[in-house]
């Protein structure tokens, strides 16, 4: 508290709404307002990227933003076992502590040893030091199931995973994945010079995120028992394997080869690594006077652990020589008539 002869000064006296002034004959004591520290505000938090897929065997690291800290605001976190409700793990952190100059904290999620098919909820919160000042959000996560779904069995609605992945907002949680196929074709045929346009099988990843690992686990999948491409290994079973890679734009999926080929241009014969005479290019050719022998193989897009959730897709398809597969019913072998496929 100061005490200050003002009129002996001379000085005029102008008020601070923020002081509380008081008059003692000619002096004014002027007592300066309590430091209030910020509690009562409500601190949010959030993730810029999605977490997953979980699994027992080990942790799992996500980074968190705030929206500010006080030195009175902690971080909670409580796990539980989603069926049976019971406390696993109680965890704090003042967040004064923790944050780093970005307001953000790098948390483990504690999954190891923890999450079997039972799930665990877990409830994030920012509370003051007195427990006011709320904020709760809650995820619930349960092991990755690597289920194998076939493209044909979701024409009509859409393939969905819940509660293996999640992303935290300032808004909301979201935590699911979807595949459909409404608008997959089930067959390839051969463009104009005798090569395979994979770009053209294409489907829908519905909830319009960046797809994980694009370039990873996918296949165009041949059964060769006639070795129409003798240059290519084949597997114990007589399957070829020729890698691919998922194109996205927004929510459309198309795949195209990830790899360069090498081709002999007198047979066409294609080989996925170099060999002398062969020429170097992007496209896959079938050799020539095997077109006939190709409509007898078996075809499939093989996407394995795909997306964070880590489920299987498999796309069978035909193989149907000549580019006019949908035309006249003089010389297609699928015709519209009347607007009604026959």
């Amino acid at each position: 508290m100061k005490v200050i002869n003002l009129l002996a000064a001379g000085l005029s006296i102008v008020t601070n709404p923020l002081r509380t002034d008081l008059t003692h004959g000619d002096h004014i004591i002027i007592e300066d307002p309590p430091v209030v520290i910020n509690s009562d505000v409500i601190i949010n938090f959030y993730t810029n990227s999605y977490y997953g897929s979980f699994s027992n065997e080990s942790n799992t690291m996500v980074k968190f933003y705030f929206t500010e800290k006080t030195s009175r605001h902690y971080f909670y976190i409580k796990y539980y076992n989603q069926r049976t409700n019971a406390l696993l793990v109680n965890e704090s952190y003042k967040l004064s502590d923790y944050l780093e100059s970005d307001l953000s904290l790098e948390y483990t999620i504690k999954c190891k040893g923890k999450l079997n098919n039972d799930g665990l909820k877990i409830v994030f919160s920012t509370e003051n030091s007195s427990g006011g000042e709320k904020k709760e959000k809650t995820i619930r996560i349960y092991p990755t199931n690597n289920e194998t779904i076939y493209s044909y069995q979701y024409v009509k609605s859409p393939y969905t995973v819940d509660e293996r992945i999640f992303k935290i907002t300032r808004t909301e949680i979201k935590y699911r994945e979807s595949v459909r196929f409404e608008n997959t074709i089930d067959y390839l045929t051969n463009d104009t010079d005798n090569s395979i346009d994979i770009s053209e099988v294409t489907f829908t990843y519905d909830e319009g995120f960046d797809l994980y690992n694009k370039g990873a686990n996918k296949y165009l999948k041949i059964l060769d028992l006639d070795n129409i491409f003798p240059y290519i290994n084949k597997s114990v079973d007589g399957y070829i394997y020729i890698p691919l890679e998922c194109v996205q734009n927004n929510k459309d999926i198309s795949l195209k080869f990830k790899n360069h080929f090498y081709y002999n241009p007198s047979t066409l014969d294609i080989s996925l690594t170099s060999r002398s005479g062969f020429i170097e290019t992007e496209k896959f050719y079938i050799p020539i006077g095997k077109l006939k022998l190709l409509e007898n193989a078996t075809f499939a897009v093989e996407m394995r652990q795909f997306g964070r959730s880590k489920f299987n897709v498999i796309i069978p398809l035909n193989f149907v020589k000549d580019r006019n597969y949908l035309g006249l019913c003089s010389d297609s072998s699928h015709c519209i008539i009347g607007g009604i496929r026959a």
